[in-house]
């Protein structure tokens, strides 16, 4: 769910209880019994839920473009300091590295 449908999600959560609860409210009122303001409300949570709890893909309409990856370290070929060249040495005279020495 992006961030979108989450915004979606929330107003259509609330909304259906507003509109249930205000519905069960009047009818409650009416009837002069205060037990179907529950009952609406209880009908109202459950489509909600309905509604709102899966990932339905009217709530990822907009999806969220992402930073590509770092590559790990590890598979680049950094070994560690004193890794150049493959012998273990820093100037890179014993293995006929360039490091280090002038060029002629």
């Amino acid at each position: 769910m992006d961030y979108e449908g989450q915004k979606l999600c929330e107003n259509l959560f609330y909304w259906i209880i507003i509109i249930f609860g205000a519905i069960g409210w009047v009818y409650g009122y009416m009837e002069q019994d205060f037990v179907h303001v529950f009952y609406a409300w209880g009908v109202g949570m459950i489509l909600s839920i309905i509604i709102c709890v899966p990932d339905w893909p009217w709530f990822n309409k907009h999806p969220i473009k992402w930073l590509d990856s770092v590559p790990d370290r590890r598979a680049v070929g950094h070994h560690g300091v004193g890794a150049v060249g493959g012998s273990g040495s820093a100037s890179g005279s014993a293995s006929g590295g360039t490091i280090g020495k002038k060029a002629n």
